[in-house]
């Protein structure tokens, strides 16, 4: 029979146990609130949800709400969320370079009289003050931006089969994304004015920053991450963009304390490398997407319609084809303080 004190030795140690337990219980239950309590949370769920019941003829029937919590978002994420779009746009983080820095930037819906303005600049002053003394005041006035919606719109064209197929969810959400997000990229990462079409590209009015002649390729990257960052007005969080045979070359070089976010995108020349403050950048997105099918229409099948059937080259009926065509449209805007963005143009790594 044991001693008493192997006994009290034992409750002790249970009860070490015990706490311990209950230590790293709650630890995991903190970090499972931290990065979303619904592991399965879909950020792009409604916007797709509403294509596919556009297609089948139903009414949309949401889903219960369901309060997400996502770590490599901000927090203003959860109310964006809860529009079709602002969520959708979200999802495509992992694909588009604007989608992935619209996440890292200030991020609003479009307000009741269709458009949003955000502040872009303008500066405070602030020092230390002795009891009774005058406290300076800035005398500029804050700037702002005022961002108007732009339509991104894509034609999906399905067969009735595709429709009533098992995957079909997972085909329409791949057919947007890849249309949307190429669209997307090409205009944000381009160097062309506003227009009542279209916004501005982040690039516009931008003059290249000189490539390093470092012979060294790993040496000329490090230099030219550098100039990049440091033509930048006062970056909050910079971002590179790069084509993706480029971000491989970065990511296996570059030693892993490097913290600053490498994004790909097939919309920059190989030879470019745009470096932007997404802590400058603001993102208006649109509540409600719209959706349009039809089994009768004819389309232009070509990336430059004409807008002529009699004369475009190839046209589908889809009553003779025996397709449908999805009509989506999203609208969503962004805006640049000015020295937000800045690129390299023949980079030699």
């Amino acid at each position: 029979m044991p001693d008493l004190w192997q006994i009290e030795k034992l409750q002790n140690e249970v009860r070490d146990l015990r706490g311990l337990y209950v230590g790293v219980e709650r630890t995991l239950r903190k970090s499972h609130e931290r990065v979303g309590g619904n592991a399965s949370f879909d950020p792009a769920e409604k916007f797709i949800g509403m294509a596919r019941a556009a297609v089948e003829g139903k009414p949309y029937v949401a889903k219960a709400a369901v309060e997400p919590a996502m770590t490599t978002v901000p927090d203003w994420a959860g109310e964006l969320v809860g529009s079709a779009v602002g969520g959708y746009m979200l999802s495509l983080a992992g694909q588009s370079a604007f989608a992935s820095i619209a996440a890292r930037s200030l991020g609003i819906n479009f307000g009741r009289n269709g458009a949003a303005r955000v502040i872009a600049g303008g500066s405070v002053a602030a020092s230390f003050v002795g009891q009774g003394k005058p406290i300076p005041a800035s005398g500029g006035l804050l700037d702002s931006i005022t961002l108007s919606p732009a339509w991104v719109a894509a034609i999906v064209v399905l067969t009735l089969e595709l429709q009533k197929s098992s995957n079909f969810t997972a085909v329409l959400r791949k057919l947007l994304a890849d249309g949307i997000s190429a669209a997307l990229d090409d205009q944000f990462l381009g160097a062309s004015a506003a227009s009542d079409v279209t916004p501005q590209g982040v690039l516009y009015g931008l003059t290249a920053v000189p490539a390093s002649t470092a012979g060294q390729p790993s040496e000329a990257m490090r230099a030219d991450l550098e100039a990049l960052v440091a033509a930048l007005d006062a970056p909050q969080s910079p971002c590179f963009v790069m084509s993706p045979s480029r971000r491989v070359f970065a990511a296996a070089t570059l030693p892993g304390s490097f913290d600053y976010p490498i994004i790909a995108s097939s919309a920059l020349p190989p030879d470019r490398v745009v470096c932007i403050d997404s802590g400058g950048l603001a993102v208006a997105f649109g509540q409600t997407p719209r959706f349009d099918v039809s089994a009768e229409a004819s389309i232009e099948e070509n990336d430059a319609p004409t807008g002529d059937l009699m004369t475009g080259n190839p046209v589908r009926s889809f009553f003779q084809s025996g397709t449908l065509g999805l009509q989506a449209m999203l609208s969503v805007s962004w805006g640049a303080r000015p020295g937000a963005a800045s690129f390299i143009d023949g980079v030699s790594w």
